[in-house]
């Protein structure tokens, strides 16, 4: 999808239509704008499942851990989120692509994504004090993870993919930081960088 966008910018530029001089029209944002959108929309069966997998991974290693009310309603939250769009995506029968986008559009995307990092970032606020040093390793890992893939699946909506990564990144910078232990404050500086 991303060399789809590339070359449909690449066929108006050579169209004469727009180039780097010549800004691209309204309607030509919003089919920009659209392509955007449904390249992310796109990978999202993969993503709900990549989700799913790592809660539940998160959820057997830290089951033993006093948080289990928190993880079952973590757990329950993502599962409901993830049928609910399935039997929406579902009824739909065949999602038609969007042709044209506003900005609004984006800014619902990223409103999305930040509300997906929160909900990541949520077990390593809630259980990092509490586990052991190598749950804690899994924590800033799979907040590794997290970032990395959200990244990369937002990555033709920038702002979406932004806000995703430092929603989850600000809180587990801080968190690592804070031990004051000097292998944290490496893992918070691996974690930036």
């Amino acid at each position: 999808m991303f060399q789809f966008i590339a070359a449909k910018i690449a066929a108006l530029r050579d169209a004469g239509i727009a180039s780097p001089a010549t800004p691209l029209t309204i309607e030509q944002r919003g089919e920009l704008r659209a392509m955007q959108i449904n390249a992310v929309l796109t990978l999202g069966p993969m993503m709900a499942c990549a989700n799913l997998f790592n809660s539940l991974v998160i959820d057997c290693l830290f089951w033993n851990s006093p948080h289990r009310l928190f993880l079952a309603l973590w757990t329950a939250t993502l599962v409901a989120v993830v049928v609910l769009w399935a039997i929406k995506r579902h009824s739909a029968r065949r999602p038609a692509e969007r042709r044209t986008a506003s900005v609004r559009a984006t800014r619902r995307m990223t409103m999305s994504a930040i509300t997906i990092g929160a909900f990541w970032a949520a077990p390593l606020i809630v259980m990092f004090s509490d586990v052991s040093e190598a749950q804690r390793v899994v924590l800033a890992t799979c907040a590794a993870g997290m970032i990395c893939g959200g990244a990369l699946s937002l990555a033709t909506i920038w702002p979406a993919a932004l806000a995703f990564s430092l929603v989850i990144e600000a809180p587990t910078v801080a968190i690592l930081l804070r031990t004051g232990d000097p292998m944290y404050i490496g893992l918070a500086a691996l974690s930036v960088s």
